[in-house]
């Protein structure tokens, strides 16, 4: 779709929990729009569900606050197996269709844009 990204596009975190605050600082520069990619893997104890809905609901927010569509492009399964099967392989590529959410969502923001009225 001709979006060239550069080295300086593309942010590597931690882990899981620090993805939304990464997604602010993005939203806050010239970003049309930002996806997320983490792989969160279902263990043994009840971490992962604190850890999948602090990044879920850390996004969304990120997207309400700034006005930005934040594709939530975070896995969320229960073995390495799964996770795989949906970035290439039999379940399609989540990479693509965040890439597409992306640029779909952005397109509608543009031609739904609201100019600000004064108050």
């Amino acid at each position: 779709h001709g979006v060239k990204l550069t080295e300086r596009d593309i942010i590597w975190v931690p882990g899981a929990v620090e993805v939304p605050l990464m997604t602010q600082q993005l939203a806050r520069q010239q970003y049309d729009a930002v996806i997320t990619f983490a792989a969160v893997i279902k263990g043994e104890t009840g971490h992962y569900d604190f850890v999948c809905q602090q990044v879920s609901d850390g996004c969304q927010a990120v997207s309400l606050k700034f006005n930005v569509p934040v594709i939530f492009g975070v896995l969320t399964t229960y073995t390495l197996e799964q996770a795989v099967a949906r970035v290439g392989g039999a379940k399609g590529h989540h990479g693509i269709e965040s890439a597409d959410a992306a640029i779909e969502m952005v397109t509608l923001m543009r031609q739904n844009a609201v100019a600000p009225t004064a108050v």
